[in-house]
């Protein structure tokens, strides 16, 4: 067999996003053939380099032009009455396909696997055998960047539509889709037209038009026909065009959107705008053949599920749920052991202490369904021989804002304190009045509070045990820290004066900093304006957050698509940043959501 008949290719398939492509692969022994024909080809070149005339190399202008198909050997583009059969198209130059499986898209889904192949400067795709177009219907085949020229790698935006009716559509829907939560573009999501009304057709139906957001946000649908059509967003983890709660984002107006080429203007279509005395968004039923759709895209509420867990340490059992826990209905077997659960976000951890190393259970209630976890202790002695109570970080030197108490954080939760084993003393060694809490939430946790003046300092001892954690281990040594007052310019004031509230309405208001966390946070009811002033704030970019709270629960509440509820909207402002010894003020801050 000859060196070139032994390199010709066999094919492999690859299946992504609806689309099936053919590979080219090569054996083993085909690799080693084209390792030795790679070297005997740049040994000649070599050689004939060598014999011409030395000179230096003079580029021209780079390439900056992108491939362009020609018509010569291609089919026919914008075609009408187009029946099944292969689609060619060839290119003025050498191409190749780069990210084929995310880019090349086509509109409406087809319900068979299609192939995609590359022959020298051609494109072929090719329809499965058993694929059935629909009638009078526009596709659209939008190869995105995948088609790309093969020296520079300039990449062509090219799309193929053909019509299997007598007409091309010509209408237009531009969208453009923002996460609920920090109101940011999201790249990447599907906006899905439907011409089925079905209240259920996102679960069991793939879209009669779609398109996916650019980095902007924005997805352009081009080709459409006029008609009424149901409008989603959807976050399509599972790449099936079909929307899974448990796991996608989703966003939608509550109306259906109506084309039409005799729509005077363009009018807007929202999913965040409010009807009139009711607590369901409403969006305008009519918008015009290049109207501009906003969406925000959430992640709906799921039923709390344990995702992961580690019951393998003695001591403590490690519940990972699937989002933040609000309420979890969490019981245990009880066989005479000491424990309580602590919750941080979306893990709970259950803290235990027994006598023996017997199993036992734990039960996690989902609805109408139990999750039944077996803890087996085991290791109880070695647990008992390695380690003790401590702190968790140092506190040797903590520096204090007086509006804040000092936290001192322990590795295990805490069961006995005795306060008058803690001492706090001015520098002339005088007590100072304090009070100790232990927190709620977390048995780990106890803050001091204590009315401190600004630039001073402070010792605090924790004299031996002063406290006791639930397997009975007790501080042994003393654990002093030097405390150093803040002074007031070292902070600034936030002065927060916003106008334009729904008096009818509740509203939450966040002072949020650039790491995400909430250092002041109000409750507004029932109120057009409000002013407050924060104070002994550390310098920082803070952002302004408002809540609408429909149902005044004093929490934000996702969307619900089943019961056509959107998610709470939001007002973010992004405030000027905040230095040391002074002071930000919103006067004159209109909330317009």
């Amino acid at each position: 067999m000859s060196l070139l008949a032994r390199l010709s290719p066999y094919y492999f398939y690859k299946k992504c996003n609806g689309t099936l492509f053919r590979v080219m692969r090569f054996s083993p022994t085909e690799q080693r053939s084209v390792a030795l024909f790679n070297i005997l080809f740049l040994t000649l070149l070599t050689f004939f380099s060598s014999c011409a005339n030395v000179g230096a190399l003079k580029g021209g202008a780079k390439d900056t032009t992108p491939p362009k198909v020609v018509e010569k050997g291609s089919t026919p583009n914008m075609k009408t009455n187009f029946k099944k059969q292969p689609i060619l198209l060839t290119f003025d130059e050498w191409i190749k396909l780069d990210d084929v499986f995310t880019q090349v898209v086509v509109s409406p889904p087809l319900n068979e696997l299609p192939e995609v192949v590359l022959d020298r400067k051609t494109v072929r795709f090719e329809f499965a055998k058993e694929e059935v177009l629909r009638e009078n219907a526009t596709y659209t085949i939008n190869f995105g960047n995948a088609i790309k020229d093969l020296t520079e790698s300039n990449a062509t935006d090219f799309r193929f539509v053909f019509s299997t009716g007598n007409t091309i559509d010509s209408l237009m829907v531009v969208g453009k889709v923002v996460d609920a939560l920090t109101g940011q573009p999201t790249e990447g999501v599907l906006l899905m037209l439907y011409d089925n009304l079905s209240d259920t057709v996102v679960k069991k139906k793939r879209p009669f038009y779609f398109s996916k957001t650019n980095k902007e946000g924005i997805a352009k649908i081009e080709n459409v026909r006029s008609g009424t059509f149901k409008v989603f967003a959807l976050k399509d983890n599972d790449v099936n065009y079909l929307f899974n709660q448990d796991i996608e984002k989703i966003g939608f107006p509550i109306e259906n959107l109506i084309l039409s080429a005799d729509n005077a203007a363009p009018i807007k279509l929202d999913s965040a705008t409010m009807k009139n005395d009711t607590l369901r968004r409403q969006a305008d039923s009519v918008a015009a053949a290049k109207s501009a759709l906003v969406i925000r895209l959430f992640d709906p509420e799921k039923q709390l599920k344990i995702m992961n867990k580690d019951l393998d340490k003695y001591g403590v059992a490690k519940l990972i749920f699937n989002q933040p826990i609000k309420k979890a209905e969490i019981r245990f077997d009880n066989i005479n052991q000491n424990a309580l659960t602590e919750v941080n976000k979306d893990t709970m951890l259950v803290w235990y202490n027994q006598g023996d190393e017997a199993a036992w259970n734990i039960y996690n209630t989902n609805g109408d369904k139990t999750d039944t976890l077996r803890v087996r202790p085991r290791g109880r002695s070695d647990f008992f021989k390695k380690n003790k109570l401590s702190l968790v970080g140092d506190i040797k030197t903590s520096l204090v804002n007086i509006t804040k108490p000092l936290t001192l954080n322990f590795n295990f939760p805490i069961q006995n304190i005795d306060k008058e084993r803690f001492k706090l003393l001015d520098t002339a060694k005088k007590a100072v009045p304090f009070t100790l809490i232990q927190d709620s939430l977390s048995k780990r946790k106890l803050t001091i509070q204590a009315t401190l003046q600004e630039g001073r300092q402070y010792d605090l001892s924790i004299l031996p045990n002063a406290l006791t954690d639930i397997y009975n281990f007790k501080n042994t040594d003393t654990l002093d820290a030097k405390i150093n007052v803040q002074s007031k310019k070292e902070f600034g004031d936030v002065m927060i004066e916003i106008n334009g509230l729904d008096s009818s309405k509740s509203y939450i208001c966040q002072l949020v900093t650039g790491g995400g966390d909430i250092v002041a946070e109000r409750f507004i009811d029932k109120s057009k304006a409000f002013k407050q002033l924060v104070e002994w704030l550390q310098p920082d970019q803070y952002t302004l957050k408002v809540i609408e709270d429909i149902d005044s629960n004093r929490q934000w509440d996702t969307g619900d698509y089943d019961k056509k509820r959107q998610p709470e909207r939001i007002f973010l402002k992004q405030l000027e940043p905040l230095r040391a010894n002074w002071n930000v003020d919103t006067e004159g801050l209109v909330i317009i959501f």
